[in-house]
């Protein structure tokens, strides 16, 4: 089921989807006129205003994984293979067979798709889906990817981070910083922010590592409370759910800005518009925050 609530109230605008056994696996992506939607194995495209569906297409039986992407005319996902399916259409423009399978979101950049497959990142054709290239590590990956202009980065569940070429695959560096990485990193302003997500580990903390070599910059944090939920950078500060609180830090230094409580751990990244943070946390509360101590634009 998805719920659109007004921005300002919290309100519901509208529900999509009658089906009680349906399962939501994603979370959505919007565009300027069009909201994606991922329920089992089913992608719908969603008036964001009334919620009417536009198209829906089903794929092979297979629940979609990772949130769609959109990029060029494509809307992109994995659902056992990667599927590439014009916006506005719905038709099936193309799709990659994978050699695993895919469990986490696509990304894009430059009319590449880049998406992991077990111990796979492969590099893919937005136009038709044809392979570019395909590199593999020595640990399985487990987060979605995420790409600046030259370097996809990834975690792996041995508590590794990846960083590599974007252009030709090559392996740039890579850093062991914990037990085991759960969410995706995020990176901004020459760095990478990541979190640990042992289950056993009692000194889980959010990671900054320089994107060009991995060193490690600063660590915020030590709990034995698991970080599941990815950070955001908006202008020069990290944006993090852990240990039942909201932080905002510094992204240079590490230093605390300002926190906020909430009613459980947050299990999914913030997400910010129109100087407004949304944070879902796990006992099924969401949050619009609002605070004048950070440039939010």
């Amino acid at each position: 089921v998805v719920f659109a609530l007004d921005a300002e109230t919290g309100s519901q605008r509208w529900v999509y989807t009658d089906d009680e056994n349906a399962h939501t696996t994603t979370s959505p992506t919007l565009t300027e006129v069009i909201l994606f939607v991922g329920i089992d194995d089913t992608l719908s495209a969603l008036d964001p205003e009334t919620g009417a569906e536009k198209w829906s297409v089903t794929i092979d039986g297979r629940s979609i994984h990772g949130s769609p992407t959109v990029i060029d005319d494509f809307v992109v996902i994995s659902g056992g293979n990667v599927y590439g399916i014009n916006q506005m259409s719905g038709d099936i423009a193309w799709v990659t067979e994978t050699s695993g399978e895919t469990t986490t979101s696509p990304a894009g950049l430059g009319g590449t798709i880049y998406i992991v497959d077990d111990t796979e990142l492969q590099a893919i054709d937005v136009q038709d889906g044809s392979d570019i290239w395909t590199t593999n590590v020595d640990f399985e990956f487990v987060t979605t990817p995420v790409v600046d202009d030259t370097t996809v980065f990834v975690g792996g569940e041995d508590g590794s981070l990846v960083a590599i070429d974007a252009n030709g695959g090559q392996t740039r560096w890579t850093k062991e910083i914990c037990n085991e990485i759960e969410a995706a990193p995020a990176v901004a302003n020459g760095v990478v922010v990541v979190g640990n997500a042992g289950l056993w580990d009692e000194h889980n903390a959010l990671y900054a590592l320089d994107a060009q070599d991995g060193s490690i910059k600063w660590s915020f944090g030590d709990t034995r409370f698991s970080i599941q939920s990815a950070p955001v950078v908006v202008d020069e500060t990290v944006i993090s759910g852990y240990e039942g609180r909201l932080y905002a830090l510094d992204i240079s230094s590490g230093d605390e800005n300002w926190s906020v409580k909430l009613r459980g751990n947050s299990l999914s990244a913030p997400a910010i518009a129109n100087k407004t943070i949304f944070v879902e946390s796990e006992k099924q509360y969401l949050y619009a925050l609002t605070t004048d101590t950070m440039s939010i634009s």
